[in-house]
């Protein structure tokens, strides 16, 4: 919404695999998407698998797609894009997704995804110098879909919060209850210093309270925004 310069709304939609996981978002981000001026399409279903998505994306080529989200992994990204390429929709609406689709096997298609984009919530792999701890124990290891990375932000805080409750209570008395206070001590937790924070509380105990946006250019993937905080989407009873 911040870079968009049509009169209208941007019309966006969600393509992800009929499943509770390939849902969520449009079950959690739709009136999200609405409450700031996007205007959401139907939702569109794919197989894990996809043998061919011409009948998805020339529906949402004829309703008007201006941006299309996958919620996918890179397995399923990976044929979707190859359909975008053949059919000639490389120009006519813009693709992202998960940050899970955003893959070192998704840019090996070449320039097809280009500008392709992702909220991430953690690192893209490159970004952190002590990935190569992988490498030390898996000799010839490479994060393809960012997995490694985001668990070298995240977990820290595992061992920030069981190091603290045990400076505080002891080993002897170590429990859960002495973790998750201590998992309230953390603020603004960055274990690699690259400005991806975070904050735990008694209301907020995400592991991701924060987000980045990154995009698909010259076949890398680089950061287009600084990380914001992302919004809390509470389930509707």
């Amino acid at each position: 919404m911040e870079n968009w310069q049509e009169e209208r709304p941007p019309r966006a939609a969600i393509m992800g695999t009929d499943s509770p996981s390939g849902h969520a978002p449009e079950v959690m981000g739709t009136k999200y998407a609405q409450s700031i001026g996007i205007e959401m399409l139907p939702f569109e279903a794919v197989p894990y698998m996809p043998l061919d998505t011409t009948t998805q994306l020339l529906r949402l080529r004829e309703e008007g797609a201006d941006f299309v989200y996958l919620q996918t992994i890179y397995s399923t990204a990976i044929p979707i894009m190859r359909d975008v390429e053949r059919l000639g929709l490389t120009d006519k609406m813009r693709l992202g997704g998960m940050e899970n689709s955003q893959a070192i096997s998704l840019l090996e298609l070449g320039p097809v995804v280009d500008g392709y984009f992702a909220a991430r919530a953690g690192p893209w792999h490159k970004e952190v110098p002590e990935m190569d701890i992988f490498t030390r124990y898996r000799p010839g290891y490479i994060d393809k879909d960012g997995g490694g990375a985001i668990s070298l932000v995240m977990f820290p805080s595992w061992i920030e919060a069981i190091s603290t409750a045990i400076e505080s209570v002891g080993y002897e008395n170590l429990d859960g209850r002495a973790v998750k206070e201590a998992f309230y001590s953390i603020k603004d937790f960055d274990p690699h210093g690259i400005g991806r924070t975070a904050t735990y509380t008694t209301e907020d105990h995400r592991g991701a309270p924060v987000v980045r946006i990154y995009e698909v250019q010259g076949g890398e993937v680089v950061p287009v925004s600084d990380w914001r905080e992302s919004p809390m989407l509470v389930p509707q009873k």
